[in-house]
């Protein structure tokens, strides 16, 4: 088997779970050699079918909701990624399965599965029961099988537009909590040790046994991790899911988290100095534009001096030296 099949079965199966470093290192790896792109997409694009194949014809089959991608990747014109991570990332399988050429090596496909995206990259599904989900950058979203009406946010940002059924509300699992449907638009966050609720239209119930928290459109729920209590705000309608307009909003949110919101939404690498890591900051950064723009933008609004350090920028004190 050509060393570049052996290695894009390898990125096949590691992207499954795939962390940031992991989508840096694979952008790396089609870059090396023209040969690892069209390797990559024939055997994802035969892992996808083969699993698709296989779990049609399991026992569980009668049960099982297909999930489709409308389309496979949807991308915000904000920052396109390069041209092979719009062809290829879509086509990853979320059965086990490899192939190279007419042999295959089928596992069990699991029920429950990972949506991710890169930073600086935007995904659209709609679920069959005609729920449709957008994810932020740097997002990875769990989804099962066998209940379209399920989901969990494990990182980073999605918006949610639901199909209610009163009889099987849709449950989104987040950071410990859960989020129950009650005919809504709404948008979650899950980083920073912390989930946030923002509510667009409609209402969704926040930890229903527990809390029994009730959010209406314009209402926003931040629940940090560990005793203390969730905090109920405002937030504008038009600040919900901003992230689709290239339109990031903070409420005394630190250097820190903006940093890291302004990473997964753009894909610019944004580092912060630890001697201004914890400074608070509130207002709205539009991250629309040139990326190498960017830094230098951020510079008058938040601030502070941004240094270029290798493929990274580094967000410095105002005045601080090179």
């Amino acid at each position: 088997m050509p060393r570049a099949e052996e290695e894009a079965i390898g990125w096949i199966i590691r992207l499954r779970d795939a962390t940031s470093a992991d989508w840096e290192s694979f952008t790396l790896w089609l870059e090396a050699d023209v040969r690892h792109a069209p390797a990559y997409e024939r055997l994802a694009t035969i892992d996808a079918d083969a699993a698709d194949r296989m779990f049609q014809h399991t026992a569980a089959a009668p049960t099982r909701i297909d999930v489709r991608e409308a389309p496979p990747v949807q991308e915000s014109a904000r920052y396109r990624p390069q041209s092979y991570r719009r062809r290829w990332l879509g086509g990853i399988a979320a059965g086990v399965a490899v192939a190279t050429g007419a042999t295959m090596l089928i596992t069990s496909t699991p029920a429950t599965y990972a949506v991710p995206t890169a930073p600086g990259q935007t995904r659209s599904i709609v679920l069959s029961e005609g729920t449709r989900i957008v994810l932020d950058g740097d997002t990875k979203l769990l989804l099962d099988r066998r209940d379209p009406r399920m989901a969990e946010l494990a990182s980073g940002e999605a918006l949610f537009t639901v199909t209610h059924n009163v009889r099987h509300p849709f449950e989104l699992r987040v950071g410990g909590a859960r989020v129950e449907d009650l005919g809504t638009v709404f948008d979650v966050r899950r980083r920073a040790a912390a989930t946030e609720v923002s509510v667009a239209s409609g209402a969704v119930l926040y930890n229903p046994d527990s809390d029994a928290l009730r959010l209406g459109a314009g209402d926003r729920l931040r629940d940090p991790d560990g005793p203390a209590p969730p905090t109920r705000s405002h937030v504008a309608l038009a600040d919900v899911a901003g992230w689709r307009d290239a339109r990031l909003s903070f409420d005394d949110r630190s250097l820190a988290e903006v940093a890291a919101e302004i990473r997964a939404t753009t894909g610019v690498p944004l580092q912060v100095s630890p001697a201004i890591a914890e400074r608070r900051f509130t207002g709205v950064i539009v991250v629309a534009g040139s990326r190498d723009a960017l830094p230098r933008k951020l510079e008058a609004l938040l601030d502070v001096k941004a240094v270029r350090r290798g493929a990274v920028w580094l967000l410095l004190p105002a005045g601080a030296g090179r």
